[in-house]
């Protein structure tokens, strides 16, 4: 079994709701929380928006690999909701749901899919420090 990290975040609608949703879809489909944050409000990182986010974090223990993972969040995401804008010059927009993989096990990995650890959450998010810092 392996060790994530995740922090998730909503923006759009009711936002504690779309977080708990995301819980029970982990839960069931990627393992057994093991470790959860309070919930966090933040306002908006990287692009402008009037809509603040909830955040919080998650150590979840997993039988999946990092890209088997990765596909999951992907999976929750878009069931939930997510609308990926392909075509916005804005790499950042309002969510229902996002779910970051920030830490797995120990690995150090980079590709075109996935870099581990998440270096925006690890090295420049002010919101994620506190949130990683309360899973230590």
């Amino acid at each position: 079994m392996s060790k994530a990290t995740l922090i998730l975040g909503s923006n759009l609608g009711d936002k504690i709701i779309n977080i708990n949703v995301a819980i029970s879809h982990i839960k069931i489909n990627i393992g057994l929380i093991l470790k959860k944050t309070i919930i966090h409000k933040t306002i908006p990182e990287g692009f402008i928006s009037t809509n603040n986010f909830v955040n919080l974090g998650l150590i979840v223990e997993t039988h999946l690999s990092p890209f088997s993972l990765l596909k999951e969040v992907k999976h929750i995401e878009e069931k939930m909701g997510r609308v990926y804008d392909y075509e916005s010059e804005d790499r950042y927009q309002d969510r229902i749901i996002d779910i970051d993989i920030v830490y797995f096990n120990n690995l150090n990995f980079k590709s075109n899919l996935l870099i581990v650890p998440h270096q925006m959450h690890v090295k420049s998010r002010k919101f994620s420090t506190k949130i990683l810092y309360e899973l230590q």
